[in-house]
């Protein structure tokens, strides 16, 4: 006589009514009283400043590079008699970028003054 084959195990329900106690009860806890909010990281001695610095020095390095090929295309194409200067716009904005850099390496000055 041959083995008999087993039978195909079937997978038993569970139970439905714990489960929606317990997560009845879960959403009524999380509704009861929310998680505190994350709290801001704390920012360092004249980070700010530090920052602003920064991202001004980039953007007069940017217009410096702008006017270095202005002059770089003008001596290339030679055409240096007939403009000379770089446009008055990209001056005016390197001009505006530098007395910022000054005016915050100024505060930053004057803070680690009243520091120390």
């Amino acid at each position: 006589m041959a083995p008999r084959p087993k039978p195909i195990p079937i997978p038993r329900k569970q139970s439905n009514a714990s489960k929606d106690a317990i997560t009845i009860k879960a959403e009524q806890d999380s509704k009861a009283m929310p998680p505190p909010p994350v709290p801001p990281t704390p920012t360092g001695i004249l980070e700010p400043e530090i920052n602003a610095l920064s991202s001004c020095l980039q953007n007069a390095a940017v217009k410096t590079a702008q006017i270095i090929r202005f002059h770089h295309d003008a001596r290339r194409l030679n055409i240096q008699k007939h403009a000379a200067d770089p446009p008055k716009l990209i001056q005016a904005s390197l001009s505006r970028e530098l007395e910022k850099y000054d005016q915050l390496c100024d505060a930053i000055e004057t803070h680690l003054a009243w520091l120390l």
